[in-house]
């Protein structure tokens, strides 16, 4: 944002991006590179990436925020701020440090207060990693209530051999032991860092956000933000609303295995879509997603139902229909009839219950009966007397006629119509009774006998009446 500030006043500013520098010899920072005097920097913030690759004699020092302070007086202040970018160094003589870094005293001067600032960024590395520290390296350490990580980058190893005064960490802020006649600055070991603040390993959580909120300065309110705490007028690090997203994907069904693939794929392009971590500023764009998670779940379309069944008891429909009884008939059409094509998989047992009406009126129907014309013709044939046949020819057509069955249906109808052959054949064979000689004599007996004695009777009974109108004749004379 600027080079040099002189006893000015930065506030409530925010920078981004990418600075640096190949020639060395330079104050680095990625909001400001260099401030003196009694300047102030409140409530900013930087999420620039830092990159000093000079390895030469005249090196950089380097900052998140602020590369190097110098002729501080009692004013001078950065409260309130935080830096999440990066910062890369390749020089082993420079000073690295997150939020300011270095602040020398020539002359006296009081030094720089620093107070409830976070680096909530890791990713800080320098040739040299004993120059780093999270916070500052300054003459006069006037740190207080700052934040910053618990742990370095996860490809820097500070083993405790080459430093072991680190406990593996960098260190949060250095007092400096200044010899300007040789033109070093050492770190003085007896300085307890602890007073400055603390480590922490996750920057989201409530209890950060709440210690930045009681020890901020007034006028200055930090909220909770997309990665980290931030302040409420910095929108790009403040997570957009993903209210209506989050009410979208909780209309998405728990089963999309009954919705065809066209229509599943389509949703899940746009979830796929959805990208996190949006600031307030792309508020537009998520409730974009929203939106379009809603079409894509009003477009879902449902599979077709499953037919299969159905189509299989149609197969099993006989296809000749006139054996039937009209009312059986009538019962499976009603059903055929009533199916409805086009149903949807969510109606599955719907069409389920067609087959299964379909298997059960297939069942239920009944045959026609058979056709017994044949056997009453055969049946009027037989004699009304049957005892001038034989014994045994009577009893094959009795046999025949109690043969017939009247409860065969026309798939029977060969049976009916041998019933009234055999009955036709039986009558064929009926045989008469043949005439004994003793049968023979007492018919010529009964004929002649009955013959003479019916004329003599006759005869008496004519001469009686003619005598009897004799009498009466001579009774009238």
């Amino acid at each position: 944002m600027a080079d040099w500030v002189n006893a000015g006043t930065v506030e409530n500013c925010y920078t981004s991006g990418k600075i640096e520098n190949n020639n060395g010899y330079k104050f680095l920072g990625g909001l400001i590179g260099q401030c003196t005097a009694g300047t102030q920097i409140k409530g900013c913030a930087s999420d620039t990436n830092v990159v000093s690759t000079f390895s030469g004699d005249d090196c950089d020092t380097v900052g998140g925020l602020i590369g190097q302070w110098e002729n501080s007086t009692d004013d001078s202040l950065i409260t309130d701020c935080w830096f999440g970018g990066s910062v890369s160094c390749n020089n082993i003589n420079s000073g690295v440090a997150g939020i300011l870094g270095a602040n020398f005293d020539f002359g006296g001067q009081p030094g720089v207060i620093i107070r409830n600032c976070m680096v909530s960024t890791k990713n800080i590395t320098c040739a040299e990693p004993g120059n780093i520290t999270w916070i500052t390296a300054a003459a006069t350490v006037l740190v207080k209530n700052c934040i910053w990580p618990d742990t370095p980058p996860a490809d820097v190893t500070l083993d405790e051999e080459t430093y072991p005064d680190n406990n593996g960490n960098y260190f949060a802020a250095v007092r400096l032991i200044v010899d300007w006649n040789a033109g070093t600055a050492s770190a003085d070991p007896n300085f307890d860092q602890s007073k400055c603040g603390k480590s922490v390993s996750n920057f989201t959580l409530a209890n950060v956000l709440t210690e930045l909120q009681e020890n901020a300065s007034e006028g200055i309110k930090w909220v909770c933000g997309i990665n980290h705490p931030t302040f409420s007028w910095n929108e790009l690090n403040i997570l957009a609303d993903y209210t209506k997203v989050n009410e979208a994907k909780s209309k998405v069904p728990n089963d999309l295995s009954i919705y065809t693939d066209e229509s599943v794929k389509a949703l899940k392009d746009v979830l796929a879509l959805v990208e996190d971590g949006k600031n307030l500023t792309e508020q537009e764009i998520v409730d974009g997603y929203a939106m379009n998670i809603e079409n894509a779940i009003k477009e879902l379309k449902y599979k077709d139902a499953d037919y299969t069944k159905v189509n299989e008891a149609r197969a099993k429909v006989p296809s000749d229909l006139s054996v039937y009884t009209d009312e059986s008939i009538k019962s499976l059409k009603d059903i055929l009839t009533s199916i409805e094509e086009g149903k949807n998989i969510t109606e599955q047992a719907t069409v389920d219950g067609y087959a299964d009406a379909i298997t059960k009126a297939i069942s239920e129907l009944k045959y026609r009966l058979a056709d017994y014309t044949k056997v009453n013709e055969a049946k009027s044939k037989v004699p009304n007397d049957l005892s001038i046949y034989t014994d045994e020819s009577v009893e094959t057509l009795k046999n025949a006629l109690n043969a017939v069955k009247y409860d065969k249906n026309i798939t029977e109808q060969d049976i009916v119509d041998e019933y009234a052959m055999n009955i036709n054949k039986a009558l064929e064979k009926l045989k008469k009774k043949e005439i004994t000689s003793i049968d023979k004599t007492q018919r010529k007996q009964i004929k002649t006998g009955d013959s003479t004695n019916f004329i003599g009777l006759a005869g008496l009974m004519i001469l009686s009446m003619f005598g009897y109108i004799i009498l009466k004749k001579e009774d009238i004379r």
